[in-house]
């Protein structure tokens, strides 16, 4: 059985195992042993499951729901949504494929906030709002391309932190939040887009 254990369908059943162990041990080369171990492995085995690296296996966990939120979305009717319903379907659906791991996410979280691994939680980050917004139907290639994702990043994250603290029911407080959050960042967008309109202008008539 530990010939197949790089499979993706067992690294799934790994990381489901190890995510319910890091409550109680963090995000830890223990939670993943243990997990080996749940899954039917030898504790040895360990160190072949993601080659016994942890960050590896947070890699995986965080890829897996990147894919899973990018098929959900793919099954939606975006083009029929305005952009602020688009980016808000987005996240609500990443947090519903969340919710099995919720009480996991705080451990991660912390795991991540170490300044040693700073630059790769924000890799990731970068790569789940791109694939937000391209599912939102965005094709921009000029430095808009950073600054929505900038922004959907900082909406995306305060949203995930206000809803890992919510117990309204069926997460009604964090529905509203996050529309705040949007309609916070559409007045941002229209009040760059006005000056960057006053300063081509402004351009303009000292051109002439």
């Amino acid at each position: 059985m530990s010939s197949s254990i790089h499979s993706p369908e067992i690294q799934n059943e790994i990381i489901g195992y190890m995510l319910s162990n890091v409550s109680s041990q963090g995000w830890t080369y223990e939670a993943l042993e243990q997990a080996v171990i749940q899954a039917g492995f030898q504790e040895i085995d360990a160190l072949r499951a993601f080659d016994g690296d942890v960050n590896k296996a947070l890699f995986h966990f965080i890829h897996m729901i990147d894919r899973q939120m990018n098929e959900k979305l793919e099954q939606l009717d975006m083009t029929s949504m305005r952009v602020r319903d688009r980016i808000a379907t987005a996240i609500l659906v990443r947090l519903e494929l969340m919710k099995p791991y919720r009480m996991a996410l705080p451990k991660i979280i912390r795991y991540q906030a170490t300044s040693s691994r700073g630059t790769q939680a924000l890799k990731t980050l970068a790569g789940t709002v791109s694939d937000m917004w391209y599912a939102a139907g965005d094709q921009a290639t000029d430095f808009n391309y950073y600054s929505k994702r900038f922004l959907l990043a900082g909406v995306y994250t305060s949203t995930l932190l206000f809803w890992l603290k919510d117990d309204s029911a069926d997460f009604t407080e964090t529905h509203s939040f996050l529309y705040r959050r949007i309609d916070n960042v559409m007045k941002i967008s229209l009040v760059k887009e006005k000056v960057k309109s006053t300063l081509q202008n402004l351009g303009n008539f000292f051109t002439k």
